[in-house]
C-alpha cells in the first residue's frame, strides 16, 4: 500500500500590489525570493510543514482578485500591507477587508446591532474603514493574521506605526499581528506558523463535529 497523502492546507495571501505578497510566500516556502518576472498568477509555492498536530502539505496562494472563487477553498488568510506605504493600509481598510467579509463571511453572521451598543454594521454597499462590530462578529470566518511588511525600510520611511497595525489586528480578531521583512526573512516563519497552528485547530474542531454527527445518526429501515 502507498503512503497516505498528507493533509492539505491552503493559505490565501491578500493585499494591494507592491506590498510583497509573492516575496513573503516564496520566502516561507522556499527560503528565497523569486525574481519579479516569475511571480505570475498560478505560481503558488508549497511546503511540507511539521506542526505539533502532524505534517501538512501547505500551499500558499497569492490573490490579486478578491472575487476569485478559489478564496473560499482556503482555510486561512494572511492580510498584508507595507509599513512604508500608507495607501496599502488604507486599501485594506476600505476595500480588501470588505471583500473578504463579503466572500468569506464572519465568525458570526448575526447582525451587529445585537452585539454593538451603537448598532453599527456594514451592509456591504459602501466601503468602510475599521469594522465597528464587536470582536465576536468582526473576525473572519477563517483564521487571519495581519502582516505589516517591509519593516527593514521603516527606519527611514515608515508611514504606518506599529500600534496602528496592532489596533486593526485586534479590531478584526486576527490570531496574530507581525511586522516582517520578506527580503531577510524577519518574522516571516513566525507569521505563517501562527496562522497554520490556528488553521489546524479549526480542522480538529471540524473532525470532532463530523465524528459527533455520525454517532448521532440513526438508520431507519
Amino acid at each position: 500500500m502507498g503512503k497516505k497523502p498528507l493533509p492539505k492546507l491552503k493559505i490565501a495571501v491578500v493585499g494591494t500590489s507592491g506590498v510583497g505578497k509573492s516575496s513573503l510566500s516564496h520566502q516561507f516556502a522556499n527560503g528565497w525570493i523569486a525574481p519579479r518576472d516569475s511571480n505570475e498568477p498560478g505560481d503558488n509555492p508549497s511546503k511540507i510543514v511539521q506542526l505539533d498536530t502532524g505534517k501538512y502539505d501547505v500551499e500558499v496562494i497569492v490573490f490579486r482578485d478578491l472575487d476569485d472563487e478559489r478564496l473560499k477553498d482556503c482555510q486561512g488568510v494572511m492580510v498584508v500591507y507595507s509599513v512604508v506605504d500608507k495607501a496599502s493600509f488604507q486599501f485594506l481598510k476600505t476595500t480588501a477587508l470588505q471583500k473578504l467579509f463579503e466572500n468569506l463571511g464572519s465568525k458570526s453572521e448575526a447582525p451587529a446591532a445585537n452585539n454593538d451598543p451603537e448598532g453599527a454594521r456594514n451592509d456591504g454597499q459602501n466601503p468602510v474603514e475599521t469594522p465597528t462590530r464587536s470582536p465576536a462578529t468582526a473576525g473572519l470566518s477563517i483564521p487571519a493574521v495581519l502582516v505589516g511588511n517591509k519593516v527593514d525600510e521603516a527606519e527611514m520611511s515608515r508611514e504606518i506605526e506599529q500600534d496602528v497595525g496592532d489596533a486593526l489586528s485586534r479590531d478584526l480578531s486576527c490570531v496574530g499581528f507581525f511586522e516582517t521583512a520578506a527580503t531577510c526573512n524577519a518574522e516571516v516563519p513566525k507569521a505563517f506558523r501562527c496562522l497554520l497552528e490556528e488553521m489546524t485547530k479549526n480542522l480538529g474542531v471540524e473532525k470532532k463535529k463530523k465524528k459527533s454527527s455520525k454517532k448521532n445518526c440513526c438508520i431507519i429501515s
